[in-house]
């Protein structure tokens, strides 16, 4: 890999420390920043973003063991290596050194030959690190422009069949139910799209929630009409059961109303032939509201109900290939109701049925 000049951050209280590290480094060719504090090196190391820090322990206010876990426990700069060098020399030392996540740890005096050869070697090493970083958000943009311009054209096949389905005559109703299969199956496709879409946005907090006073009945209905010709093939019915007469909440109408749809589907996808799913509401005194979906159908075992929510995390409970989904319906699910400062949550079986799964979500009012 061609070497490259690199920033490199010296923290030190001592401003002769500084100079000797400084006049060690600089003939290498490489940029010199210098801290004397800990305070001033987070600072510098979150504008300047060095490659390598080459840190001192014993210093007034935060201590480097402090400067280290903070660095090491923040994504933008946990990759960022830290070569501890001190003057304490005990084991403990070294493995609180550790513990805090440096990347190694020397003992003053150090040998010079040895620094350089572990400098060039962390250095490489986050080179390589970077490059990685580089070709996977490069595959990330790739995928998700492929994935927007498929939005386009299923769009308008789903249009077009909702239109052609609409032209049929009344009598041809069994062409009628196929083109709402075809419907609900351009729907589930382009559900998988936005998905894909929008969880990375939704994981890096930059989706913006476009919050609105709703009718969370009336999105219950919507859903269920999205997904009902999904039911027919398995002769499954949908019930929809509320002790309130209104239930309205402050939500991004559209992301709750993919959430519902894409629990409906799933419900569907694993319930026994002849069953319903069932859709429970209600409104609680403290504000609270909750949301359940649940079918008669396979259970999820108790070690995959965490998985599940993870994205790509299937659980194993079935062998039927045609009924496993890619893994990111109920993560885009769980990343939405996050969002809305809600909770999301699996039972299996269902508290009303013998088998199956009940899924239920908590959202405040507002």
């Amino acid at each position: 890999m061609e070497e490259t000049r690199k920033k490199i951050l010296i923290v030190d209280d001592s401003e002769v420390n500084l100079m000797v590290m400084e006049s060690f480094i600089t003939p290498q060719g490489h940029e010199v920043i210098t801290a004397v504090n800990g305070r001033e090196a987070l600072e510098k190391t979150y504008s300047l973003m060095p490659d390598l820090i080459l840190l001192d322990v014993m210093m007034p206010e935060m201590d480097g063991f402090e400067v280290c876990r903070r660095l090491k426990s923040e994504d933008r700069t946990r990759s960022i290596p830290v070569i501890i060098i001190t003057a304490l020399d005990k084991v403990e030392d070294n493995v609180m050194g550790i513990e805090a996540g440096a990347d190694d740890f020397l003992t003053r005096p150090f040998d010079q030959v040895i620094l350089a050869a572990r400098m060039k070697s962390l250095l490489q090493a986050k080179a390589l690190n970077d490059e990685v970083k580089k070709l996977e958000q490069l595959k990330e943009d790739l995928t998700r422009m492929i994935v927007h311009d498929l939005r386009t054209p299923i769009s308008s096949v789903k249009m077009s069949l909702e239109l052609l389905r609409e032209m049929t005559p009344n009598s041809e109703e069994r062409v009628r139910e196929l083109f709402g299969i075809a419907c609900s199956s351009a729907e589930e496709a382009l559900l998988l799209i936005n998905n894909v879409l929008d969880i990375s946005k939704l994981e890096s907090k930059k989706m913006e929630l476009v919050r609105e006073d709703v009718s969370l009945l009336d999105l219950v209905q919507e859903s269920c009409n999205k997904v009902r010709p999904l039911t027919f093939q398995n002769r499954l019915r949908i019930e929809v059961h509320t002790p309130n007469k209104e239930i309205f909440c402050e939500i991004d109408r559209v992301l709750m109303g993919r959430v519902l749809t894409n629990l409906l589907s799933n419900a569907i996808k694993f319930a026994d032939p002849d069953t319903a799913i069932a859709i429970e509401a209600a409104q609680f005194n403290d504000g609270r509201i909750e949301l359940c979906v649940a079918n008669q159908g396979i259970n999820i075992p108790v070690e995959s109900q965490k998985i599940i929510f993870e994205k790509f995390g299937q659980a194993a409970q079935t062998q039927d290939k045609n009924k496993l989904g890619t893994g990111l319906g109920l993560n885009f699910c769980k990343l939405v109701v996050e969002n809305h400062n809600g909770k999301i949550w699996v039972v299996s079986p269902p508290p009303q049925y013998k088998s199956g799964a009940a899924f239920y979500i908590t959202l405040p009012l507002r």
